[in-house]
């Protein structure tokens, strides 16, 4: 009984680390900044005042989309390191 306590402790440690995980990560003009939580929302949405100098929404939206997007890439590796932590060495 005292690997399964083990190990459902682990799996509870792994939860409350991915429930706190942050990951933020900015567009590649940098003016737009997004931060996403290890569920995977949106907690944050940054927009740099000189982002209106452009009134091009089409590019907003793509800046926009590469934040989302580097961001998620950010959460999905530090999501993978949490659950390779509960897998056996063998699986490894």
């Amino acid at each position: 009984m005292n690997q399964v306590e083990r190990a459902v402790e682990e799996i509870r440690a792994a939860q409350r680390e991915i429930e706190g995980i942050e990951e933020t990560a900015e567009s590649p003009d940098g003016l737009v900044s997004v931060t996403v939580s290890g569920a995977g929302a949106i907690m944050e949405l940054d927009l740099d005042p000189r982002i209106y100098r452009n009134q091009d929404t089409r590019e907003l939206s793509r800046q926009i989309l590469a934040a989302i997007n580097e961001a998620g890439a950010h959460m999905h590796r530090r999501l993978t390191e949490a659950v390779q932590r509960l897998a056996p060495e063998s699986g490894r």
